[in-house]
């Protein structure tokens, strides 16, 4: 099946909205519409469970400069055990799949391969999660000196001086790390501010807001051509897209054998914040679609994101509910899920299956797209066989 024919075609409306789906943090009370890092920074101003990194101020940002090879290093000695946790489907008994240990492996690899030839000189600031993970794949995250709140992978990109919520930036404090590149999101800003950092004589680079499969290799490109490393994000692309051709491959090759696609509704769930579910023309949809299952929004007349009503869930009848690991622990965890109007009514409750997944990782569309279809289709695929 060819990766273009898979492309959703987003309405604006719903591409603001997957912004906060990506890269929302752990706190609960920020609404949905394309705030994921105010839900981060929202975090790092009042006690949450698990806290991100405060944005330090600018003398300190300078203090960190020096010693952040130092620090990744130590990060790096113990990144692929945190990878592992954070990239694993969050159900306790769940056993590792085969692409989640190869993907370890690829990670492993990927932090020990030689750093590309660079300018002695290049600092740059990351503004948006996805990027960041790609900066990282290309192996020059040595040259960043700073990142938005929703820039939380790898692990030791949290080690980095963090700029805040990438919306409300201040040119003073992007300055102040003394970066000669700075690469965001058409979030980032305010635009005034972008335009003060140009003034300042620093290149501004905006790569578009990309969900569809073709999503890494457009967000590569674009990157390495930023960067200088065309050659190695045009190996990166063929290893990306190569991967994810065999995943729709297998997905073929097992629906083939059991003539099965388990329909799976996708919540957006968060305490304190509307709930949504997802429909047609939806990231989520289409991750479903991909990995094997039938978007049970879809199917029920649901466009893009929709208000969770009981109606709604109930019309649904999900084999399966796929929730984000953040939005459910906000609400106590996935027995809390009973709570939330309808979903005690559905065959996916009553059987207690339940898919939960790391919010950048299923919903990126970065770098790591082919493992994150190929552990929702592993779970997927489960559900025929119970």
């Amino acid at each position: 099946m060819p990766i273009s024919a898979l492309r959703p075609a987003l309405a604006p409306t719903l591409i603001l909205l997957i912004i906060l789906l990506t890269a929302c943090s752990a706190s609960s009370n920020t609404p949905p519409p394309r705030q994921q890092q105010a839900d981060q920074q929202a975090a790092q101003q009042q006690p949450q469970p698990a806290p991100t990194e405060q944005p330090q101020p600018p003398a300190r940002q300078q203090q960190a400069a020096p010693t952040r090879q130092q620090e990744q290093q130590q990060a790096q000695q113990s990144a692929a055990p945190a990878q592992a946790e954070q990239q694993q489907i969050a159900q306790p008994s769940a056993p590792q799949t085969q692409q989640q240990t190869q993907q370890q492996v690829r990670q492993q690899t990927t932090q020990q391969q030689p750093q590309p030839d660079l300018p002695a000189d290049l600092r740059v600031v990351v503004l948006f999660g996805d990027l960041t993970e790609v900066v990282y794949a290309l192996g020059a995250g040595h040259v960043i000196v700073g990142r938005d709140a929703s820039s939380i992978y790898p692990p030791e990109a949290e080690l980095l001086p963090n700029l805040g919520f990438n919306q409300e930036l201040s040119a003073e404090g992007v300055l102040s790390l003394e970066p000669t590149l700075v690469i965001g999101s058409p979030t980032a800003g305010p635009p005034e501010v972008l335009e003060q950092i140009r003034g300042a004589g620093v290149e501004v680079v905006i790569v578009e807001d990309l969900y569809t499969f073709d999503a890494p290799a457009l967000k590569i490109r674009a990157i390495g051509t930023a960067l200088g490393l065309e050659q190695r994000a045009e190996t990166l692309i063929a290893d990306v897209e190569a991967r994810i051709d065999a995943v729709l491959r297998d997905v073929a090759a097992r629906y083939a054998e059991t003539q099965q696609r388990p329909s799976v509704l996708f919540l957006y769930v968060r305490r304190n914040a509307p709930q949504l579910v997802a429909g047609e023309d939806s990231p989520a949809a289409a991750m479903i679609e991909a990995a094997g299952g039938a978007d049970a929004g879809t199917r029920s007349g649901i466009y893009g994101f929709a208000p969770l009503t009981p109606e709604a869930v109930v019309a649904a009848d999900p084999d399966a509910l796929l929730v984000m690991r953040r939005g459910v622990e906000s609400l106590g965890g996935v027995e809390s899920l009973r709570d939330v109007p309808g979903i005690a009514q559905t065959r996916a409750w009553r059987d207690r299956r339940v898919i939960v997944m790391d919010d950048l990782y299923l919903l990126g569309f970065g770098p790591r797209l082919p493992e994150a279809l190929a552990d929702l289709a592993a779970e997927i695929h489960r559900l025929t066989e119970e």
